[in-house]
């Protein structure tokens, strides 16, 4: 698939009915890159991880909401599918597509194992890559602007939200075969991985 705003190809999978992004989104418009609608950023801001691993984006900036949106300065309606930064025809997956996403490969105790890479994981805990999902050890931004984690876990937004700051994202780490989902702190920034629309 072709992202036809920076030109940009990225490899997709289809699994069961839905079709996936392979890799992690690698987008920056320029909203985000000024801060308007939230941030994004490579691993320790160097431009090399983003190449690797792709962006790493606040929760409103993978919504392609305004970040006013978090202290209740502005409203936005959330509904599903939320295109928020993929390209079009693409949308951030619900919770619940996430979910039937772990069951077409067999439940979320095993997905972890069968969707990671079979390389770059610390402490061999590659995975099986069975479906060409290919999730690599992105790490994570903390909302004080901290980076932790790359090679250690990986972790996906999804448009799904728990509380006005908290939403819910994937949660994969060298040391587990499943996928665990969590509800984090909107002011954090996460990896991003694209389903396509029905």
């Amino acid at each position: 698939m072709t992202d036809s705003r920076d030109s940009r190809i990225y490899k997709t999978v289809k699994i069961g009915t839905q079709t996936w992004m392979a890799e992690n989104l690698n987008y920056a418009d320029s909203a985000a890159m000024t801060n308007l609608r939230g941030n994004s950023r490579c691993y320790n801001n160097r431009a090399d991880n983003c190449a690797k691993y792709g962006r790493l984006y606040t929760w409103t900036a993978a919504m392609n909401i305004a970040s006013s949106y978090l202290e209740g300065l502005t409203t936005a309606v959330i509904s599903a599918p939320q295109q928020g930064v993929c390209p079009a025809g693409w949308h951030i997956p619900m919770n619940v597509e996430w979910m039937t996403l772990e069951n077409a490969v067999g439940g979320s105790d095993t997905a972890g194992i069968k969707l990671k890479s079979t390389s770059g994981w610390n402490y061999d805990g590659n995975g099986t890559d069975a479906y060409g999902f290919s999730i690599l050890p992105a790490g994570f931004r903390d909302d004080g602007g901290n980076f932790y984690d790359v090679g250690n876990c990986a972790d996906f937004w999804t448009a799904s939200e728990d509380y006005t700051r908290i939403a819910y994202n994937l949660h994969l780490n060298f040391s587990d075969a499943g996928i665990y989902v969590r509800g984090s702190d909107k002011a954090g920034a996460f990896s991003v991985r694209c389903v396509q629309d029905f």
